[in-house]
């Protein structure tokens, strides 16, 4: 076990956990009912506004900006906005221009070395119906290299299923310079590996229908009109397909500012936490944590942003709620924009965890003695149909149902990723 790997089993009693639960319930209730006022937002407000969203990470090879037009603030579509003339300035004048692809959305691949720590940086946008919209100039902060990420396992506890379950919880450690910035924010991309049961050597495929043209059919002893004809056909897999890889980015905000410290350095900060039940413990589990150092402006934004992802249940699902912006119109302050521009370094650190978690297994998947007649398969005609030859000398075909041999009817991808160890 490596240093990034810290494996600690938290014991927690269950009486003891639902004793608590039972004392707390009351009093949340009493709590919830007698503080809280219902809060219903003029969703008017919010319609048509410009939303902005876009930054400029050093050590990130492509930058983005996109710009859409709100409708409500619970709707979860965003309207394009096109043709825009979109460039960030920096302090010296440097000019990074950017270009439309997907509608609304602008890129544009800018050199490293031309992004300069503690310079500022200004976006401009500039619309097909003449309006200019400015952002407050941004000091790229450097974020410091991540010192250590590391994971436990934890029990937790589901209040819709009443129970307690083990799982990770995923911790990082902050060591940053004493004159850097107090403000953090961290992002995480999570790649799991799937591996099916059983792994197929050949398929039934149905269905698989060709023309037979005219001819004379000595059976009939007649001539025969142009037909088709179903004819289910086996094949050799030769390319492995019960081993495959998910990747996705984790929709959570994770933030943390460390102005009530006396240095700039804090110990486990909390991230995320993956249950033992899912399928990403079950083979290989990997996260690239991205680290972000920012602003105390653009800290506050993604705090706004982690209430409004808590309160929708999903990052981006719903327009903003909330007017922090640091974009104007230059000819119309008083416009309500929405959206933040951003600036800051990424640095980031990847960890892995071998499966599968407390040997547990997840997929059922009863064999099945598969007869040479496509027929005799147990769940009915469902094609493709995946066996494997269990003995040869007694042709034994063994097969179970199609997701118990094809990954890829999990989600996953045959293509290993490059950085995968």
């Amino acid at each position: 076990m490596n240093e990034n790997q810290r494996v600690v089993k938290k014991i927690t009693g269950k009486g003891k956990s639902i004793n608590t639960l039972s004392f707390m319930f009351p009093v949340l209730s009493l709590l919830l009912t007698c503080c809280i006022d219902p809060f219903s937002p003029d969703v008017s407000e919010h319609v048509n506004l410009l939303t902005v969203d876009g930054s400029i990470i050093k050590g990130r090879e492509t930058q983005s900006i996109n710009i859409t037009k709100s409708i409500a603030i619970n709707e979860s579509e965003f309207i394009a906005v096109e043709n825009c003339r979109v460039k960030v300035v920096d302090d010296q004048g440097n000019e990074f221009l950017f270009e439309e692809g997907e509608k609304g959305v602008y890129t544009s691949k800018i050199d490293d070395e031309k992004l300069v720590i503690n310079r500022s940086y200004r976006l401009i946008i500039e619309t097909p119906k003449g309006e200019r919209y400015e952002s407050t100039p941004e000091i790229m902060h450097e974020s410091p290299p991540i010192d250590t990420v590391y994971y436990y396992i934890e029990e937790d506890y589901s209040l819709n299923s009443n129970e307690e379950f083990s799982g990770l919880r995923f911790y990082i450690d902050l060591k940053a310079k004493e004159e850097g910035s107090r403000y953090f924010r961290w992002a995480i991309d999570e790649t799991w590996q799937l591996r099916m049961p059983y792994k197929a050597e050949y398929a039934i495929i149905g269905d698989s229908q060709y023309i037979m043209p005219p001819h004379f059919d000595p059976f009939l002893n007649k001539e025969v009109p142009r037909r088709l004809v179903a004819d289910p056909i086996i094949i050799k897999i030769d390319e492995p397909i019960h081993t495959c890889w998910k990747s996705q980015v984790f929709k959570g905000l994770f933030l943390e500012n460390i102005l009530n410290l006396s240095g700039n350095d804090k110990e486990k900060i909390p991230l995320h936490f993956v249950s033992g039940k899912s399928e990403k413990l079950r083979v290989k589990y990997s996260i690239n944590v991205q680290q972000y150092a920012l602003s105390e402006g653009v800290f506050n934004y993604w705090q706004q942003k982690k209430v409004e992802l808590q309160e929708s249940g999903g990052l981006y699902t719903t327009q903003p709620a909330q007017t922090i912006s640091n974009i104007v119109n230059v000819n119309n302050p008083d416009e309500t924009v929405l959206g933040y521009f951003w600036t800051s370094t990424k640095s980031e650190k990847r960890i892995y965890y071998d499966g599968p978690f407390e040997n547990k297994i997840f997929y059922d998947c009863p064999k099945e003695e598969l007869d040479t007649t496509p027929s005799a398969f147990p769940w009915g005609p469902s094609y493709p149909i995946y066996y494997y030859i269990e003995n040869p000398y007694f042709d034994i075909k063994i097969t179970a149902l199609a997701r118990c041999f094809d990954c890829r009817m999990h989600g996953g991808t045959l293509e290993k990723p490059e950085f995968w160890d």
